[in-house]
């Protein structure tokens, strides 16, 4: 169930990511998407991430323990939908040069925290999409 104020709340999250450093296990796609959803709906994903990994390599490992980034988000957002039905708050898979990463649909655009900062991607690049 979303908060009746989630969109001023994701927004507030998105702008603060892009005034902090990339690093894994604080501040990485899975931590920043997490945060969305928490700030969508109230809940404590990110928390309950905290303890799972703390660097790539840990992180690494996470994702292996859980069959990977698809598996591990279907785990906590139920099953994928269509990438063009996603809409604003849903969580997308995006791909990167380094391997997929995690963002957030802001509309026609996903907002994605990768190590070089916020990045703003079209929606019709994404490689998969849950629902928030």
């Amino acid at each position: 169930m979303r908060r009746e104020d989630w969109l001023a709340r994701l927004y507030q999250v998105v702008e603060a990511g892009a005034a902090v450093p990339f690093a894994f296990g604080s501040q990485d796609c899975g931590r920043f998407a997490a945060r969305c959803v928490d700030a969508i709906t109230g809940s404590d994903w990110e928390r309950e991430l905290a303890g799972q990994y703390v660097d790539e390599r840990t992180a690494i490992r996470f994702l292996a323990r859980a069959g990977g980034i698809n598996a591990a988000v279907t785990e906590r957002l139920g099953p994928p939908i269509a990438v063009l039905e996603a809409g604003r708050g849903d969580v997308c898979l995006l791909p990167g040069e380094d391997g997929p990463g995690l963002g957030v649909c802001l509309g026609a655009t996903v907002a994605a925290l990768r190590p070089e900062g916020v990045r703003y991607v079209p929606l019709a690049a994404a490689l998969q999409a849950w629902r928030v």
